[in-house]
């Protein structure tokens, strides 16, 4: 082979294709060529195998230089990855709505419902020695008067009788706006009072009505600032001295709320609420309630401590006595007539009944709670009330002839409750006792309990209850009221009432 035979190799071969020295290697190469001993062909391929063998090895070498290096993770760790990565992506999906497993509407997102049931037994004793014939007032005044010569309609004051009840209510909160909020809660019930949604078992499997308990809208225009109007659950810091549980005020209120540190808060609440309005052909009567209420919460570890001052002030409520022979002033009749409270006979010809309210109510309430957190969920708590009217005039009850009750203007109740607030689980539990004094023109009688000595005000006595969690929102519950009339004078009727209540209730 010729020398420049020679040369092609060398210049084909690339300087890193031999081992140690590579000159020596083409040397060898091209003398073993020369020498006849290897073919140039035999050469160029082994010089074109070695080429490529260094180009495999840098790109080993540089694949190698940029791996990253993963350890060895345990199978339980890569598992707990795969899930986190899992819920990452799904929640991440859902809140940008991009894919349709289980897909949510957007509106769903804005609704809360909730709903309870009660199921009743309830036994009513009557003591021995009550009088017969407490006259049914709401009665007379749903007839537009009676004649008292044709007879008057009366109460049941001495027959003890049981009844099974049921209350159940369904309701709905809607997120219109992010400070907006309507509600609308439906209840069933016997028939339209305010104080109870009770309704009757037992009159041949008849249907029930259902009736709107609440209907509201909720504007909140600053953090601390809510405004509603409507029928709206009660805004008023209160015990069912003043008001029953089951009261729904009808009505515009705002409710301020504002902390001062991060344990002590103070709130505020006024509320303007009409009760009824009559127009005739000379008058146009419209009848209102005006409240409003300031308190303070204080939050300390386990110890809260809330109280409030209220005052409400009631418009046009009293009757006015006719003229002799005239029916007048017959739309200042009561309406909704409760028992307890002064009342008169607003006709004046001596021969029919329509009845009125004797007195004016002007209530001062102060309410006062202290709650100490015991262990677990069990709290005690010691509540107190107090409510006077300061419109009571009793010479001008006097004057219009009313009842021969000797009428009071005071009410209080303290309670004691142990055990826990809300019964969410089985073995949750709880016990309470109260006792409770309202005289007769203290608080409107169609608005405080209806279960205490029937309803109404001239009573004083005890509650006992208690509760047992059976299941996850469900409870038994069991409630003893021991009432009787407040005896201030000879001539006060007799009147007293034990009733035991069973209840089985559910609530989501």
């Amino acid at each position: 082979m010729s020398c420049g035979a020679g040369l092609a190799l060398a210049a084909a071969a690339p300087a890193s294709a031999q081992s140690d020295d590579p000159e020596f290697s083409l040397e060898l190469l091209q003398l073993m060529v020369d020498e006849g001993l290897l073919s140039a062909e035999k050469a160029q391929g082994l010089l074109d195998r070695a080429k490529a063998r260094v180009e495999e090895k840098k790109a080993r070498e540089m694949a190698e230089a940029n791996a990253i290096e993963v350890p060895y993770v345990p199978e339980v760790v890569r598992e707990q990855i795969r899930e986190e990565v899992k819920a990452e992506v799904i929640a991440k999906a859902q809140e940008e709505r991009w894919i349709t497993a289980d897909p949510i509407p957007e509106w769903i997102d804005g609704i809360e419902l909730s709903g309870d049931i009660r199921l009743r037994r309830e036994q009513v004793y009557f003591s021995d020695d009550n009088y017969f014939g407490f006259p049914d007032l709401q009665a007379i005044n749903d007839a537009g008067g009676v004649v008292e010569g044709e007879g008057v309609p009366t109460l049941n004051t001495t027959n003890d009788f049981g009844r099974s009840l049921y209350r159940a209510r369904l309701g709905v909160k809607a997120r219109v706006a992010d400070t907006v909020e309507f509600g609308l809660r439906l209840a069933a019930g016997r028939d339209r009072s305010p104080i109870s949604t009770n309704a009757l078992l037992g009159e041949y499997f008849q249907k029930d009505g259902l009736w709107i308990d609440r209907a509201y809208l909720s504007v909140r225009p600053l953090d601390e600032l809510t405004l509603t109007g409507g029928r709206m659950p009660n805004p008023f810091f209160s015990t069912d001295l003043v008001w029953d549980e089951d009261i729904n005020p009808e009505g515009v209120a705002a409710n301020l709320r504002v902390p001062v540190t991060g344990d002590v808060r103070v709130f505020a609440t006024a509320g303007a609420f009409p009760l009824e309005s009559r127009q005739t052909n000379v008058v146009d009567l419209e009848r209102w309630m005006w409240g409003a209420q300031a308190g303070g919460e204080v939050k300390a570890g386990d110890l809260s401590f809330k109280a409030g001052v209220a005052y409400y002030d009631y418009r046009n409520m009293e009757g006015i006595k006719n003229a002799q022979d005239s029916r007048l002033t017959d739309y200042t009749a009561l309406s909704v007539v409760g028992i307890g409270n002064s009342k008169f006979n607003i006709r004046n010809d001596a021969t029919t009944q329509l009845i009125g309210l004797s007195s004016d109510f002007d209530v001062l309430n102060v309410t006062a709670s202290i709650g100490y957190r015991m262990f677990g969920d069990v709290e005690m708590r010691l509540t107190g009330d107090f409510a006077r009217n300061l419109a009571f005039d009793a010479e001008a009850i006097a004057a219009l002839e009313s009842s021969s009750a000797d009428p009071g203007d005071t009410a209080w109740q303290v309670r004691f409750d142990l055990g826990t607030p809300v019964m969410a689980d089985f073995g949750d539990w709880f016990v309470a006792g109260a006792y409770k004094r309202l005289e007769t023109d203290s608080v409107l009688d169609i608005f405080t309990d209806s279960d205490f000595g029937a309803g109404g005000t001239d009573l004083e006595g005890y509650v006992l209850e208690g509760g047992f969690g059976l299941y996850r929102n469900t409870w038994l519950g069991a409630r003893w009221l021991s009432a009787d009339a407040i005896d201030r004078a000879a001539l006060v009727p007799v009147y007293g009432a034990d009733i035991l209540m069973i209840d089985l209730n559910a609530a989501f």
